[in-house]
């Protein structure tokens, strides 16, 4: 898991740490019972949407000609120097000015990684310089350098920055025919705008790929389509997240009902995060009918509809699991395979700050898979049924769609989702710390939601580990 959930409410402010609007929206229910539906859409949806697309136009207005330009053909250090400008202005139309400068930078300096790695190409070389990355984004979430305004602008663009970097210098380690790029293609990768601020992560070989679809005879009405198409599915699922899901649940006060509301609006602001994402990478990129991306980032049906948790961790953000899977799990698969996955999670919260919260969801969630992977994997065994937490596709299983089936796996899909509703509600960032709270404190009080209803989620996946232990 990632950022995402809140990097774009950092991105769209002005002058505190989310949008006020938005804030509000999650702060206070502004509905009371009996609202219409007209009234949602004039009071919230509208204002909303007029807010996200003040702060997007001037972006959309620089990636549109980028990828246009670059369609007539244009290779070498024009298309890389053209990607580098792009990305620094995409930067000012959606981050304060004074981390520009800082931010272009960090991303700059992030090629001595590449250079040392292909000078010492061994897998301690590329430990070492990963480690001081992440103990980077450490130090800058937990000591901010400035106000913790600013650093939630720019932490997700150095994330991504740092990702990509890494990426290329651990092919050092098992590419020996690899040459180092120049300074001008690394920064052409790093500053490509249609990934700079929200991602999604791509491989380098994959960028250049992309480039080199540049030039090919285009689509543009179909093109044209297709990334309006991506536009009004992000749009749909922001106004979900902020407008929709207060005024379906404005009668309910149930602790529960409000914890699955809660969640709804934090997955669906990721949703919308994502698909903005891809939207951008459209725009960014060659004027083709079909996605410049081999994948989408994230798979909203099988987030909320999960076979298992295991496939949340995949679906809800494609790259980041494939980069943590390239780049943390791999690497690590020598300690074997449970060590490789709990360092796996490590990275992931490292890549974040080691922020409390997040890092608490991502030990749960950990603890949480493991737990469900191994007790589906004894009952498949048990049974002789496709239980696994992941579909069978080939397998030998004698039961494979009976009713009994479906009842186990059900169960699961419903465990899932109810465990996925209670670690989201952690992942509420309007809540405030009061100044001057000790950082025990600070804990304690981030703990508040998961208390209030009794750990429930925990106290279930113990049982379920105790089952695990008995079969």
């Amino acid at each position: 898991m990632e950022d995402e959930i809140d990097n774009w409410y950092n991105f769209v402010q002005s002058d505190d740490e989310e949008t006020e609007l938005l804030q509000s929206e999650q702060e206070q229910n502004p509905f009371v019972p009996g609202t219409s539906i007209n009234e949602v859409i004039s009071l919230c949806v509208m204002p909303v949407v007029n807010q996200m697309l003040l702060r997007l136009i001037p972006m959309f207005l620089i990636l549109l000609p980028f990828g246009q330009v670059l369609q007539h053909g244009y290779r070498g250090h024009i298309m890389n120097l053209f990607s580098i400008i792009s990305g620094i202005c995409v930067l000012v139309t959606l981050v304060d000015f004074p981390q520009v400068l800082g931010t272009i930078v960090f991303l700059s300096s992030t090629y001595l990684y590449c250079y040392l790695m292909s000078r010492v190409r061994t897998i301690e070389s590329y430990f070492f310089c990963l480690l001081v990355g992440l103990l980077y984004l450490v130090f800058r979430e937990q000591i901010p350098l400035v106000g913790s305004h600013d650093w939630s602008q720019v932490r997700g663009i150095e994330m991504i920055g740092l990702m990509k970097a890494m990426s290329i210098g651990y092919q050092f380690t098992y590419d020996d025919h690899m040459k180092v790029p120049s300074i001008i293609q690394f920064l052409g990768f790093i500053f490509f705008p249609g990934t700079l601020v929200f991602g999604p992560w791509v491989s380098y070989s994959d960028h250049n790929s992309l480039l080199g679809l540049f030039g090919l005879p285009s689509n543009f009405k179909l093109w044209l389509k297709n990334t309006i198409r991506k536009l009004f599915s992000a749009f749909s699922y922001l106004v979900m997240s902020t407008c929709i899901f207060y005024w379906l649940f404005q009668n309910f006060e149930s602790i529960y009902f409000l914890m699955v509301r809660d969640a709804l609006m934090i997955r669906f602001s990721h949703y919308f995060i994502s698909r903005l994402s891809e939207a951008c990478c459209r725009l960014a990129g060659p004027r083709l009918a079909e996605d410049c991306l081999s994948v989408p980032v994230v798979e909203p049906f099988r987030i909320e509809f999960p076979r298992s948790l295991v496939e949340v961790v995949i679906y809800w953000n494609i790259p980041m699991h494939t980069w943590l899977k390239q780049h943390a799990y791999e690497p690590f698969a020598f300690l074997g395979k449970s060590k490789a996955a709990l360092m796996t999670f490590l990275v992931s919260a490292m890549l974040h700050g080691l922020n409390f919260r997040l890092s608490a969801v991502l030990i749960s969630i950990g603890l949480y898979c493991y737990i469900e992977y191994s007790v589906r994997e004894k009952l498949a065994e048990i049974t002789d049924s496709c239980v696994r937490a992941r579909s069978c596709h080939i397998c030998n299983h004698t039961h494979k769609t009976q009713l009994s089936v479906q009842v186990i796996n059900c169960v699961f899909t419903l465990l899932s989702i109810f465990n996925l509703a209670y670690l989201g509600v952690m992942l509420d960032t309007t809540e405030r710390y009061n100044e001057g709270d000790g950082f025990f404190d600070n804990i304690n009080y981030d703990l508040l939601r998961w208390r209030e209803l009794s750990y429930s989620s925990h106290y279930l996946m113990l049982g379920l580990f105790i089952l695990n232990l008995c079969l």
